[in-house]
């Protein structure tokens, strides 16, 4: 769980919160996400799907899932239990140099040894 501010900020979304029905709501190009405190359901896009564990308001400031936040925005998040860090790691295309060929890559990286 993270404050919910920062994270959608980093991530590029436009945010809103609604006190009242203790809503977030978060938007960018192609993804829109509505969270509740207290409440498992969240939606994507128009879709209801159920979090593992519900937005929290802890001592004022809102609580979010960063794993369901990073994976509806298209991020691969990692935990590193190690180091005891979280990872969001965005999809990025490669070409090849002619331009003919082309993947998109994700993830966490160490180093990349020729066999």
């Amino acid at each position: 769980m993270v404050q919910f501010r920062p994270l959608f900020e980093m991530l590029g979304f436009g945010v809103r919160w609604d006190q009242d029905s203790r809503t977030v709501f978060a938007e960018k190009a192609g993804v829109q996400i509505t969270l509740q405190v207290d409440n498992t359901e969240a939606i994507l896009n128009g879709d209801s799907t159920t979090l593992s564990v519900a937005p929290r308001n802890i001592e004022g400031s809102v609580f979010v899932p960063i794993r369901f936040v990073g994976e509806a925005s298209s991020f691969e998040v990692s935990w590193d239990s190690a180091t005891k860090t979280i990872f969001l790691m965005p999809p990025r295309p490669v070409v090849s140099v002619d331009g003919k060929s082309k993947i998109t890559i994700s993830g966490k990286w160490g180093h990349i040894t020729k066999v």
